[in-house]
């Protein structure tokens, strides 16, 4: 394993072993901008598993400090991201979009999920 938080994880779920180490090697894959911009679709289709169960493995991940969960308000317009949270709290009720030129109510409908590689993720081997 790359990331020995992915091993503790694998330790804690054997039966889940060869979907986690799917995760890691796609997580050990990323580069640049695509190590801070990591969605449940998209690793689901790397690793070739179910949305819901990665994002389960990705969360876990989180709780373990290999990930960091983040938020992004979406325009529901244009579909673009508008602005990221650290906390979902910190997302206004309303926010104005630039590209469209409105302001939007933000709905839960409105906010996607994602997780960046934190820096004190090592990429030891364990």
């Amino acid at each position: 394993m790359f990331y020995r938080e992915l091993n503790q994880l694998r330790e804690a779920n054997p039966e889940q072993g060869e979907l986690i180490s799917r995760l890691d090697g796609y997580l050990s894959s990323l580069t640049g901008k695509a190590r801070s911009n990591i969605t449940a679709s998209t690793v689901a289709a790397a690793v070739g598993a179910p949305r819901d169960k990665t994002i389960g493995l990705l969360m876990a991940a989180a709780k373990l400090g290999l990930l960091k969960l983040k938020y992004r308000v979406m325009c529901e317009s244009q579909g673009h991201g508008l602005r990221e949270y650290e906390k979902l709290t910190d997302i206004p009720r309303e926010i104005y979009c630039d590209t469209c030129d409105e302001t939007h109510q933000v709905t839960p409908d409105d906010i996607e999920y994602f997780f960046e590689l934190t820096e004190k993720s090592a990429s030891v081997r364990a």
